[in-house]
């Protein structure tokens, strides 16, 4: 994949990670730093502007609707459509998930026809078969990474009666990792837990240490009429399947990027994801 398309791609995904936070008054230290650089550039735009009252209205009215999806689309695409250049169909893409955001049922279109395209499936071997991903290790808090993993329970999985973020005993303060690689694994696993579990119980994320590896365990309890789960039981072992449930695919992909591994285990109706991943502790 060229620089260009990844750079591209990078670009749409930290806008949407911004633009997906900005809808809450408490997401966070980064958060609102990035809604202060926001505001100051828009001040910036006040301050050479004052002759042009019009400009002057539309940057006040950005700032006091910062958290409001629908009044900044316009904003934002004019700050990222540069980073296209003539890709207009990757830029077409970005421009309709935007709207669809702030727009009823317009995630609902999107997610369909996506679900019936082959787009995901191909940009996976093409993109991520390759190995073009980069690894880059970071120090991470773990109970920042723990506390980022809570939030799920009141944005991603509300239907849920519970979501335990577990730390085990012998726990570094930090790590070295790949933060945003190793939560978007969680993701998506968490997301194909959620097709099978039984809302009414707690959905467990354990996060372990042992001998230079992060053991995760992601599991809960499976609903006793999940035809979907029970026929996937028939064909053998549940990872075998992963062709039919896109977002495990990745997360398997994502796993083996990071040279770990993966495994799911089934046993008194609870179902379970075992990761290990390589990292490094910080040393002083």
């Amino acid at each position: 994949m060229e620089d260009k398309t990844k750079s591209s791609l990078q670009s749409l995904a930290n806008i949407l990670q911004i633009y997906a936070s900005v809808d809450s008054a408490s997401k966070g230290r980064k958060i609102d730093e990035q809604i202060k650089e926001f505001e100051s550039k828009v001040m910036a735009i006040m301050n050479n502007s004052r002759e042009n009252q019009v400009s002057t209205d539309i940057a006040n009215k950005l700032i006091q609707n910062t958290n409001k999806i629908d009044q900044n689309i316009e904003f934002v695409l004019q700050k990222v459509d540069h980073d296209f250049e003539e890709y207009e169909n990757s830029y077409m893409l970005f421009e309709l998930m935007i709207y669809a955001l702030s727009a009823k049922n317009g995630l609902e279109y999107i997610e369909e026809a996506i679900e019936k395209s082959r787009v995901i499936k191909e940009l996976m071997q093409s993109y991520y078969f390759k190995s073009d991903i980069q690894i880059k290790a970071e120090k991470t808090s773990i109970l920042l990474f723990a506390h980022n993993l809570q939030k799920y329970e009141k944005t991603v999985f509300k239907n849920l009666s519970k979501l335990n973020i577990i730390i085990g005993e012998g726990m570094p303060p930090s790590l070295i990792m790949d933060t945003p690689k190793i939560q978007s694994i969680i993701l998506h696993l968490m997301y194909d837990l959620y097709t099978f579990v039984d809302y009414s119980k707690d959905v467990d994320i354990k996060l372990l240490f042992n001998d230079k590896m992060l053991i995760l365990e992601l599991g809960g309890h499976i609903h006793e009429q999940n035809s979907l789960f029970k026929s996937i039981f028939k064909r053998g072992n549940p990872l075998d399947d992963e062709k039919s449930r896109q977002g495990l695919q990745l997360a398997i992909l994502l796993v083996d990027r990071l040279r770990g591994k993966i495994k799911s285990t089934y046993e008194t109706k609870y179902y379970k994801f075992e990761l290990s991943l390589p990292v490094s502790i910080l040393k002083f």
